[in-house]
């Protein structure tokens, strides 16, 4: 059985909130990759929201491994899923995927510039 390390409350907040974004960005991916007729751009959003499941698996294995329970909330972004699901052509979708995509990085900038410590970078 392997030791859990001591829990550092804000490192595992931090690593939350990151959860809670990518849960969100991955709702928007799954809607906007549902109303884009484009196969090839169906492909790659489907592409970009493979990756936020393995960030959440990622971040949330690092959340328990530091003693913490990992989040199943999902954070506001520029847009939801309902508001995806209500646009009208791939040009409308994809400006909403961009923005939303923009807001998970700024936020995962964010959490890089404020943590002193190197865990975060390694994740």
């Amino acid at each position: 059985m392997s030791e859990v390390a001591p829990m550092d409350v804000p490192l595992v907040s931090k690593l939350n909130e990151l959860i809670a974004h990518d849960r969100a960005a991955y709702d928007v991916c799954d809607a906007a990759a549902s109303r884009i007729d484009a196969i090839d751009w169906r492909a790659r959003i489907r592409d970009i929201a493979d990756d936020h499941l393995r960030r959440i698996d990622r971040l949330s294995r690092h959340v328990s491994q530091l003693g913490g329970k990992p989040t199943y909330a999902k954070h506001d972004l520029a847009c939801d899923r309902r508001e995806v699901r209500a646009l009208q052509d791939d040009q409308e979708v994809l400006a909403a995927l961009s923005k939303s995509e923009q807001n998970v990085t700024d936020v995962y900038g964010q959490a890089v510039d404020s943590v002193k410590e190197d865990p975060l970078r390694e994740i």
